[in-house]
């Protein structure tokens, strides 16, 4: 049907008042990122911001991920604990050599993962995230995301 979302084939289809909602939906500030030297920079940027960073591993072939993007991340009050977190989304789709190091030099195996860090830009291994998470457990891993950042 031409649709990019495994989750919804016929999207191009629909039209009415979902549609439009799906359409007028902000949508979060990540800063994309393929390698290690992009994760240091913005790792940097959150530093001078003093802010905490979350990194999303994510590819556009892993299913998990979509449903994390488009069930848990948008729903209204982990969109708001999330616009506290200087966000990152770590692009693995090609899967090539530099993908590969960046989630090696983690000990990741591929995405879903998501990774915290504090404002200065130590992670936080205890709230690592590998594979899918419910929204309630994600809203409870924010919350303690910024209590420890």
């Amino acid at each position: 049907s031409g649709a990019s979302n495994p989750l919804k084939p016929l999207e191009l289809f629909s039209s009415g008042p979902q549609a439009e909602v799906i359409q007028t939906q902000t949508k979060l500030p990540f800063s994309t990122i393929y390698n290690q030297q992009e994760l240091k920079r913005e790792l940097g940027i959150a530093g001078k911001q003093q802010r905490p960073v979350m990194v999303d591993f994510y590819a556009d072939w892993c299913i998990s991920c979509k449903v994390m993007e488009t069930q848990v991340f948008t729903q209204p009050d982990i969109d708001q604990q999330l616009r506290q977190f200087h966000l990152v989304k770590a692009d693995v789709t090609d899967n090539d050599d530099k993908n590969k190091a960046l989630m090696n030099h983690f000990g990741l195996f591929g995405p879903p993962s998501i990774l915290f860090f504090d404002a200065q830009g130590n992670e936080l291994p205890d709230l690592r995230i590998v594979g899918e998470i419910t929204a309630p457990d994600f809203q409870q891993h924010l919350q303690r995301a910024l209590n420890s950042g």
